[in-house]
């Protein structure tokens, strides 16, 4: 019996995983979260979910060490799923690491091709490769997941679906391939890596890799969009790439204080350039997976706008407005 703990288990990305693991045969899951009484009802029916799947739920803080004992006793494997400040991506992932120093330990990445990119370019990718040299210095056996972006997020907080005009925007070329996964499928895969004693370094999955939509461009989600829909998706280009580096870097020294006017450009840089794109997808390591295609994934969501927001509030509009 493996004995996994996912840290972070309340969260959209830690909650499926949690359950995915539990799923599989001969596998014991422990949700790590901050508190069992959250005063969210979302996340209190996510902790409900979770003990009625037989997940075992453990209170710890990451950036409180002594509260961490408890919940990594016995495990065989950490799963972070923490996402958060620098404080969270780095000390706390650090203090978790080191509680569960005897465990394998997957860390939460779960980003692009971030090892291929220089620091400077995303300053939100300085954190994660600050807790990867920590880790890979432990000696522990650890593990990166590399998947692309969130689809959900492609038509969220990415900012490239604009609701004002309802167009697809953005930079370079409409035909540059962009690795996309869902919030279920990299749990899915996450769950089966997490307890396979051959998967260590980094792997990287993306959608299904096995059809013409894998990989895809903003002309294809364009015709995806349109073959589901039945409808066109205009797409709109806002310039090259080089005027998407100067606009982020405009935005951010306008107020760096105003992440989301931002934030999305960066991520949007990296993809367009193709600096983050995924070269050695290993879908097939775990065929029992089968991933959702961008076609399936807006056959799952006929009302797109309940996908395309940020949780929690939608970008402001003077993000789309140059």
């Amino acid at each position: 019996m493996t004995v996994v703990l996912v840290a972070g288990a309340a969260g959209g990305l830690g909650h499926r995983t949690a359950l995915a693991a539990a799923r599989l045969p001969g596998t014991t899951v422990r949700g790590l979260v901050r508190t069992l009484s959250p005063s969210d009802p979302g996340k209190q029916k996510a902790l409900e979910a979770l003990k009625a799947a037989g997940v075992e739920l453990a209170e710890g803080d990451l950036l409180q060490p002594g509260t961490l004992g408890p919940a990594v006793a016995g495990v065989d494997v950490v799963v972070s799923c923490v996402m958060g400040d620098e404080a969270a991506m780095v000390d706390g992932q650090a203090n978790l690491l080191n509680a569960a120093k005897d465990a394998g330990f997957v860390a939460s990445t779960f980003s692009m091709n971030l090892f291929a990119l220089d620091p400077a370019v995303h300053f939100m990718i300085a954190p994660r490769r600050r807790f990867a040299d920590i880790l890979k210095d432990s000696g522990v056996p650890y593990l990166h997941i590399s998947l692309g972006a969130f689809t959900e997020v492609f038509w969220g907080f990415f900012g490239l679906y604009c609701h004002e005009d309802g167009t697809l925007r953005y930079y370079g070329s409409p035909d540059q391939k962009l690795d996309v996964t869902t919030y279920q499928d990299t749990a899915e895969y996450t769950a089966r890596a997490a307890i396979d004693p051959e998967a260590t370094g980094i792997l990287e999955f993306a959608g299904d890799q096995a059809s013409e939509w894998s990989a895809v461009s903003i002309n294809d989600v364009a015709a995806a969009y349109k073959e589901v829909y039945g409808k066109e998706l205009p797409t709109k280009c806002l310039g090259s790439t080089a005027d998407l580096a100067a606009e982020a870097s405009r935005r951010f020294q306008a107020d760096p204080s105003a992440w989301p006017m931002y934030i999305p450009l960066m991520y949007q840089r990296v993809m367009f350039d193709g600096s983050a794109k995924l070269h050695h997808v290993a879908n097939n390591r775990y065929p029992d997976v089968h991933p959702t295609d961008m076609r399936s994934f807006l056959r799952q969501h006929p009302d797109l706008a309940a996908v395309a927001w940020w949780p929690g509030a939608p970008l402001p509009p003077e993000y789309y407005r140059k």
